[in-house]
């Protein structure tokens, strides 16, 4: 039918549908920060909604801007350590914000994938 257009996928990985804490903080030109406590001071709290080896889905209270940077913590179900990376924020709503994950290290990666094969097996 005209101007009907098949939807395409673009991610990489498949979401797994689940809740789980994350902590996250804006990353940006900030002025230099007296102590750790003070960085701490600014962590929102939120859950996902879905989450990948990618990104995911989350719920924040705020309405996040695209574009913006996070640093943030994943506190994965039986996982000894949160789990630490970089995101941006791709698209954003009143409903959520999709995030894509920039860079995580080799060990939480490995943590995610291990924990993502479990929970959607």
């Amino acid at each position: 039918m005209p101007g009907l257009h098949k939807f395409e996928e673009k991610r990489t990985h498949p979401r797994v549908q689940m809740k789980v804490p994350v902590k996250y903080r804006f990353v940006g030109h900030q002025v230099a920060i007296q102590s750790i406590y003070e960085i701490r001071k600014n962590d929102q709290k939120t859950e996902t909604k879905d989450l990948s080896l990618g990104g995911m889905r989350l719920l924040p209270d705020l309405l996040l801007d695209v574009g913006s940077l996070l640093r943030m913590e994943i506190n994965l179900p039986e996982a000894s350590n949160l789990l630490s990376a970089f995101a941006e924020v791709i698209w954003a709503n009143e409903g959520g914000c999709g995030i894509k994950f920039l860079t995580m290290k080799d060990n939480d990666s490995k943590a995610l994938s291990d924990y993502l094969a479990r929970v959607s097996s």
